[in-house]
């Protein structure tokens, strides 16, 4: 489930096939995600095709994983998020951030936050820019990723500085490992 558009998305490029169960376009429910749990040491969720946000049993999924994986693993969990989920709510997101504080949270918002929908199209830049600073604020360690594209190049600097002064830890494609 995804509420972009971005260009290079394979859910733009190979629309109504990702969506099939068989290409596996479908929730991944709690008891699947427990079994992964159990079996890791640590878990990236990565919207490649999706955004995690938005499956339904997200928040549990955090607090599981939290009490699966040693506390000294904690930190190389991480959540890859691009879209907003506004029909939520701000109170959503703090229950996320409160249930599971460790975990890395890489927030894609590509150029300044009133600019990026230029490439995801459909995000709301400047409320998920608010939600990581909310995250910062908590002291969720928060990554602003930033893909350099020629309408936001000219703004890295200006997002450096806005990093700096929210405490956001900023990234760009080609520093994330």
């Amino acid at each position: 489930t995804c509420t972009l558009k971005c260009g290079e998305c394979m859910r733009q490029i190979m629309p109504g096939k990702m969506d099939k169960p068989s290409m596996g376009g479908k929730n991944l429910s709690l008891a699947e995600f427990k079994k992964i749990a159990d079996a890791a040491d640590w878990v990236s969720f990565n919207g490649q095709v999706s955004d995690p946000i938005f499956n339904p049993d997200f928040i549990a999924m955090l607090r599981y994983l939290k009490s699966a994986t040693h506390e000294s693993q904690h930190h190389r969990n991480s959540i890859y998020t691009a879209a907003t989920t506004r029909k939520r709510g701000k109170e959503w997101y703090r229950e996320a951030f409160e249930a599971f504080k460790e975990i890395t949270w890489f927030f894609g918002i590509d150029g300044l936050p009133h600019q990026s929908h230029q490439y995801r199209i459909g995000q709301d830049g400047e409320f998920l820019f608010e939600m990581m600073c909310m995250a910062a604020e908590m002291g969720v360690n928060t990554r602003w990723q930033y893909i350099i594209f020629n309408y936001n190049e000219n703004s890295i600097e200006e997002a450096k500085e806005l990093a700096k002064k929210h405490n956001l830890n900023f990234v760009n494609a080609k520093e994330i490992d």
